[in-house]
């Protein structure tokens, strides 16, 4: 059997350096992390390929989307010595972006 994920997902959100326009994404945790302990958390961006991608693989042209769950997979899969946050985000002009 699959498993699932096992993490704390939190829609974020970042204004772009001019201030046209806002970027938003998903940041993932492991689910046990302690995010108002002080201990500092290494992390992951993903940055996706040509094209207009949102934060999980899609593209709009696409008629079959597979939704990538890369990021959700990388916190899952991590040990507890291993622990990892990861950001993945849309493309501006894809997703909510």
């Amino acid at each position: 059997p699959i498993s699932q994920p096992i993490t704390m997902k939190t829609e974020i959100s970042f204004q772009s350096a001019d201030h046209t326009f806002r970027i938003f994404g998903d940041l993932y945790f492991p689910d046990d992390f302690n995010e108002n302990a002080s201990t500092l958390l290494p992390g992951i961006l993903i940055v996706s390929g040509s094209g207009p991608l949102d934060r999980n693989g899609n593209a709009p042209t696409m008629k079959l989307n597979t939704s990538n769950r890369f990021a959700e997979h990388i916190v899952s899969s991590r040990s507890a010595e291993r622990a990892i946050a990861v950001i993945s985000y849309d493309k501006r002009g894809t997703g909510k972006s």
